[in-house]
């Protein structure tokens, strides 16, 4: 895959399956500030589908700096999940 300089698009699509609707609204809500930090050649859109979150991702960009921006997204899901588990067993 190439870069912007020669005029593709490098394109991914994640899908997060979780347990229930209001971990897709967290996870969802908690991205939206990550996503506006972008470059101007990096779009985020996410989609909520019932217990799933549809995150497509299109860059002009390397694949380098797409690959960073879904570890970026997989790393602050992971920091969400386990915020969210501390939460949870803490209501109880």
């Amino acid at each position: 895959m190439e870069n912007i300089e020669s005029g593709n698009t490098l394109q991914v699509s994640l899908i997060i399956n979780c347990l229930n609707t209001e971990i897709v609204d967290v996870i969802s809500k908690s991205l939206e500030p990550e996503n506006k930090i972008l470059t101007g050649k990096t779009k985020i859109k996410m989609e909520k589908e019932s217990k799933a979150l549809r995150i497509e991702i299109s860059s002009e960009s390397t694949i380098l700096s797409l690959r960073t921006t879904i570890d970026d997204i997989f790393h602050t899901i992971q920091i969400i999940k386990k915020v969210y588990q501390t939460i949870q067993e803490h209501k109880t």
